[in-house]
């Protein structure tokens, strides 16, 4: 006994090095998040855009961002990093932001835009990217977690029935911050952030920028991303290697087990469109285009050949409703290329911005 009490003593100070340099450095921000996503809103909304952005939670953010808002926005996108590109230049005069996320779903749409509802700024006009998982039960998207509150506050807005699980705080243990303090993984995190502050690198924190531009991502003031420099300089071959490897994995991401669109997520987005406008959001749906390579071989492939459907649903529902639908996921209508994409979906922002100031489909 005297001898595991020995040993748990000599453990104890590592144990306390680990947990001191986890805290202290914390690569994701698990521990200084609040603080950390106040002040890039801060930045941009003094009109600064902002680089060396790094492991932030794009939902939290989103909430933060709405949060200090003082008025209302004339504009907002909402989608996912395929939207991320547009920026405030094609709306000019107006009070713009995009509110996109990596991955959205349904759950994202619906408590972003509830956030602006609970603070009476629902915005004049939404433009609504729309991708073809949002209507797959398997999309694999849970990251919507983190705003949920915020979600199930709009499904019961919406009278849609609110999960039981709703009013039920679960703990998660591989999830706990406390959990994190005492991983060893998330030490060698801290570690590979001191040796990169050690060498000078600004690793530790986000700064101000007039550069849109650059070797690293940049958020923009209005919300809008920009892409790294090298991946603007990409050759057609070297896009072609990406729509390649995108459709070489298991799955298509998000396209996972897509055999029909899901009933109850049909009615989600129905309602949250239907409720937008009784709130006098004008809505513009954007269908942005798949890369040609990864198109083709959607449409021909029994597995995935469902984004057809999902198009034409979206395009009739817009039709019943009198809603504009900009775009489409075919690349082929627009006559784009390699050179206009980034890899097998995400397309660069001039053309999502022509397609946007196109005359109705």
């Amino acid at each position: 006994m005297q001898k595991v009490i020995h040993k748990l003593f000599l453990f104890f100070p590592i144990l306390i090095l680990v947990v001191s340099i986890n805290y202290f450095i914390d690569p994701a921000f698990l521990f200084k998040n609040n603080d950390y996503l106040s002040g890039i809103v801060k930045l941009l909304r003094q009109g600064k855009n902002v680089i060396n952005l790094s492991n932030f939670d794009e939902r939290l953010f989103e909430k933060e961002y709405i949060r200090q808002l003082s008025k209302p926005k004339d504009v907002v996108v909402l989608g996912s990093s395929r939207a991320m590109p547009l920026r405030s230049t094609l709306f000019p005069s107006q009070d713009f932001f995009n509110n996109s996320v990596s991955s959205a779903v349904i759950q994202d749409y619906m408590a972003i835009y509830n956030m602006y509802d609970q603070k009476k700024m629902t915005p004049k006009l939404m433009v609504l990217a729309v991708d073809p998982w949002v209507f797959n039960s398997n999309n694999g998207e849970s990251r919507w977690s983190s705003i949920k509150e915020n979600y199930y506050d709009a499904m019961a807005k919406q009278n849609l029935p609110v999960p039981a699980s709703a009013s039920m705080k679960s703990f998660n243990w591989n999830e706990s911050k406390v959990f994190q303090l005492f991983s060893f993984s998330y030490f060698q995190s801290s570690l590979d952030k001191l040796y990169l502050i050690s060498r000078g690198k600004n690793a530790f924190w986000y700064s101000p920028t007039t550069l849109e531009i650059a070797d690293g991502p940049i958020m923009l003031h209005d919300g809008s991303r920009v892409t790294p420099k090298e991946e603007d300089m990409l050759t057609e071959s070297q896009v072609l290697v990406k729509a390649k490897n995108f459709i070489s994995k298991e799955h298509v991401p998000h396209l996972a087990s897509f055999a029909q669109m899901d009933k109850d997520l049909i009615r989600q987005f129905t309602s949250f469109i239907r409720y937008a406008r009784s709130r006098n959001t004008q809505v513009v749906i954007l269908l942005v285009p798949y890369n040609p390579y990864v198109y083709d071989y959607l449409i021909t492939s029994d597995q995935y050949k469902i984004i057809l459907q999902v198009e034409k649903y979206i395009v009739d529902f817009a039709a019943e409703e009198k809603i504009r639908v900009k775009g489409s996921y075919n690349p082929h209508l627009f006559l784009l290329s390699q050179r206009d994409f980034y890899d097998g979906m995400h397309l660069k922002r001039q053309w999502i911005e022509r397609i946007l100031l196109l005359d109705e489909n």
